[in-house]
């Protein structure tokens, strides 16, 4: 089923990476369709990436969550490529987005930098740890992981009010948000193991659905992205991305997203009342009761308008493309400007200085794309993203060191927090939450990206390191023969 390939040796471990063959398959026959595009230079290095990511970063027996980080950034990149194939535009010709041609080249090296960096960052794989995980989630009581997980979202609620409360500890208890996603990681992965788990654990993921179409911003999507890395990476059958679990998954997030694609603008207006905030002001029956209007009432057209809000969604090269059209003609490139002010707002907590100005994405973009768009006074914000600060700072060619930089650093983190605990399954459910609510996004701008990873990184390897070991006694069997753990692996 698989060819091996013999690639990155590290220092004291020869790693064989393996593609699928249905990559591989894929691999050549998109590569001989890229010739006849309109853009074929930028078709073809989307497609080469592809494997590239999976001999950097995938590892079957380990979790996929980098490959996932950097395999949906380069959908976020590799999308305008595609959709300018299908509609015949040239990238240098497009109506719409400025230089798009050259945007999308350093998104893709974007991409390959962040993925090489990770690999550095990340070390040998870490398949010891898994196959102790899967023996530890074995030991996990059903009935208290359950009753943890009601409790998570009690200590979601708290957190969110005690930061709106005294936002100076906002970002020290950043950390606590995740440990509800480590309970639903928990759960999925007891669903795969456990033939009378699976249905609850189906329930919860449902719930968690429910939940995040209540909300303003698109939060069904996080537990789908969960499910999915926790199916790959989880299953004691062989490794295969194409198993039906994955399939079904990914069904369910192309659904979602075209039915919320299609409602988004009209419920958001429903949800504020027009008041344009981000505040929810109507009552939980009247969500539903809109939602479940627009479910029945939905027309083709509406469909194919969400299809294409998608596709413009998922996309995100705009304002890189208005920021190489000012800077530097119009604009000097900022020396680091940028990346200095992400470093330095972490670590100076709002709690020890209180005027530490608000991050609004938004005025990044007034300031170099040439366009204003809506801010915070219009409860909204719009990011530049990472890539297109990195090229603001130092231009198209040393852009890439500090993006091969947040890659080790990211890496790195991923690495910590996988022995930061003898509970393997608790390591490794705190280090996939935490790069999947970090590291996944390419519009996310370099502030949040680094302060935020940074802010959950400590917070999670406390709670593991002086914590881990009371969350665990709490979540497993009594009687089970395990005394505190399963034989640790960490070392093996």
């Amino acid at each position: 089923m698989n060819k091996a390939f013999h690639g990155i040796k590290g220092s004291r471990h020869a790693i064989k990476i393996r593609l699928p063959r249905e990559l591989l398959f894929f691999t050549v026959v998109a590569g001989l369709i890229s010739f006849i595009t309109v853009n074929p230079v930028q078709t073809l290095g989307a497609v080469l990436l592809v494997p590239i990511l999976f001999m950097l970063l995938w590892r079957p027996g380990e979790m996929p969550v980098l490959l996932f980080a950097c395999g949906y950034q380069w959908l976020q990149v590799a999308m305008p490529i595609v959709s300018a194939d299908v509609s015949g535009v040239r990238l240098a010709d497009h109506p719409l987005i400025p230089n798009l041609d050259t945007a999308s080249l350093l998104g893709l090296l974007t991409v390959l930098s962040l993925a090489l960096g990770m690999r550095i960052g990340r070390g040998p794989p870490a398949t010891a740890r898994v196959k102790q995980a899967g023996l530890e989630i074995r030991s996990i009581s059903n009935v208290r992981l359950l009753i943890a997980y009601a409790l998570s979202h009690a200590v979601t609620e708290f957190t969110i009010e005690l930061g709106s409360a005294v936002p100076g500890l906002r970002q020290p208890t950043i950390a606590l948000l995740s440990v509800r996603w480590v309970m639903v990681f928990l759960i999925l992965w007891k669903g795969i193991v456990d033939p009378r788990f699976r249905w609850i654990a189906a329930g919860v993921a449902g719930l968690e659905i429910f939940i995040g179409l209540l909300g303003f911003f698109s939060g069904w999507k996080q537990v789908l992205f969960l499910g999915i890395v926790v199916a790959v990476g989880a299953s004691d059958t062989p490794r295969r991305l194409l198993r039906p679990s994955v399939a079904i998954i990914v069904v369910m997030i192309l659904g979602l997203a075209l039915f919320w694609q299609s409602i988004k603008m009209d419920y958001r207006d429903f949800m504020n009342q027009g008041t344009m905030s981000q505040d929810v002001v109507v009552s939980v029956p009247e969500q539903i009761g809109f939602l479940s209007e627009k479910l029945f009432n939905l027309t083709g057209d509406d469909i194919g308008q969400g299809f294409e809000s998608g596709v413009d969604r998922v996309g995100y090269l705009e304002y890189f493309g208005r920021s190489i059209t000012m800077v530097p003609s119009a604009i000097p490139h900022q020396d680091g400007r940028l990346w200095i002010e992400a470093v330095r707002h972490p670590v100076t907590p709002r709690l020890l200085f209180p005027n530490k100005p608000t991050i609004n994405d938004s005025d990044r973009v007034n300031e170099f794309s040439g366009i204003r768009v809506a801010d915070a006074e219009q409860g909204t914000s719009i990011s530049l993203g990472y890539a297109a600060e990195s090229y603001i700072d130092f231009g198209p060619y040393l852009m890439f060191l500090p993006i091969v930089l947040l890659g080790v650093f990211l890496g790195m983190c991923y690495r910590v927090l996988t022995t930061a605990s003898r509970s393997a399954i608790l390591s490794l459910g705190f280090a996939t939450t935490l790069l999947l609510s970090t590291g996944i996004y390419y519009e996310i701008s370099n502030i949040k990206i680094f302060g935020g990873t940074l802010s959950a990184f400590i917070g999670s390897f406390l709670i593991l390191k002086f914590g881990g070991h009371i969350i665990w006694r709490l979540l497993k069997i009594p009687s089970r023969a395990f005394i505190d753990y399963p034989v640790d692996l960490r070392r093996n």
